[in-house]
């Protein structure tokens, strides 16, 4: 659109108590508008279950990128952490690659991390801290106090990008500005 590429989500889809159905993940991606083209998948592990390991992406995960659907796919485990599976390489799975330890995460993890930080070095080139807006964005804050001094850099950030966001559903902002944030965020070609 003018030159530039946005970035959105379709509605979430909710599963069933260990996951959602082959059918629904099939909908989901076949709900991108026919002017859009899907470019990842995202998912959540939901909360800690010490009967799974759900730190990684499970075969059913893996399988939506190396067998059917052929698109990167990022996991938000319960441990607040965020990490990519891109799909086989000759043959073989490929390991997750870290994006970041910086997800708020279920407190009864054995996983969670101890220190929030980004791996710059699998971003890409160029990879600022706003790239992770859209998902940082999604989830609440991890302390409601009125002061930012013991917020996190990026905990400022997705404050930052919600209060765009409220601009923009108020009329205060125009969609078509540039800036980063849920559901107007761009990149430019």
């Amino acid at each position: 659109m003018g030159g530039k590429n946005y970035y959105t989500w379709t509605q979430p889809t909710i599963g069933k108590e260990k996951g959602v159905t082959g059918s629904q993940v099939n909908e989901n991606i076949e709900s991108v508008p026919q002017e859009g083209t899907a470019v990842a998948v995202i998912h959540s592990h939901g909360a800690y279950d010490s009967d799974f390991n759900t730190e990684s992406f499970s075969i059913a995960d893996m399988d939506i990128t190396d067998r059917y659907h052929f698109l990167p796919i990022f996991l938000a485990s319960p441990g607040g952490k965020l990490s990519l599976y891109t799909g086989k390489k000759n043959g073989k799975r490929s390991d997750a690659i870290p994006i970041c330890d910086c997800l708020p995460y279920d407190p009864e993890s054995r996983h969670k991390y101890q220190e929030e930080k980004i791996y710059w070095e699998n971003l890409g080139p160029g990879a600022k801290e706003e790239d992770l807006w859209p998902v940082i964005f999604l989830y609440q804050p991890k302390d409601t106090r009125k002061s930012t001094s013991h917020l996190s850099p990026l905990e400022i950030n997705r404050q930052k990008a919600q209060e765009m966001k409220r601009a923009m559903d108020n009329g205060k902002m125009r969609p078509d500005q540039p800036i980063k944030s849920y559901n107007s965020y761009y990149e430019e070609k």
